[in-house]
């Protein structure tokens, strides 16, 4: 009876590992540090999972290209040149705006995250759809709304977003420009 209670323990033990390192590796487990994070206001925890750099150069693509497309924005040099001087206002603009929506949006769509609960809550409410290295995340966000994000991992690294919600943006922009 004692070798089957060790053999039981360690199949309980060799489980509970391999459901861990799992979890661990999802992308889920990603956006509940980023939740856990924004809660606790750990910047250096929002860094490690929120890839504010690649998310607003791809917001600040989408509002050049829909400026041009929509709004009928002719960029001659004279121009360029004046943006290229407010570029670093601009991309600090567009940090603070990304990282203040990304904090609403998992504030109101995950509300407290404490572990285990925490884990459980962020599981149940991102719909993710994982694609080798890349993964899109769905969220109801603030209003009812949809917010899709795009996240990636690199060897040794965990899951971070670096598209955070195009559709919503190109909404406001659209709106901005009737």
């Amino acid at each position: 009876m004692g070798k089957l209670a060790i053999a039981v323990v360690v199949a309980l033990v060799i489980g509970l590992g391999a459901g861990w390192y799992y979890v661990a590796g999802a992308p889920q487990y990603s956006l509940y540090l980023l939740a856990l994070a924004f809660q606790d206001r750990d910047e250096a925890a929002i860094a490690r999972h929120f890839d504010v750099e690649q998310v607003a150069a791809d917001a600040a693509d989408l509002v050049w290209a829909t400026f041009r497309e929509k709004g009928g924005l002719r960029i001659d040099s004279r121009a360029e040149a004046m943006i290229r001087d407010a570029k670093p206002q601009l991309d600090l603009v567009i940090k603070t705006a990304a990282r203040q929506g990304a904090q609403k949006v998992f504030g109101e769509a995950f509300g407290p995250v404490s572990f285990p609960f925490g884990l459980v809550t962020v599981w149940q409410r991102a719909g993710v759809a994982r694609d080798g290295a890349s993964a899109g995340v769905a969220l109801r966000g603030p209003g009812g709304k949809d917010v899709h994000l795009w996240m990636a991992t690199k060897p040794g690294q965990g899951w971070r977003v670096v598209v955070f919600d195009r559709a919503g943006l190109a909404r406001a922009l659209d709106e901005t420009l009737k």
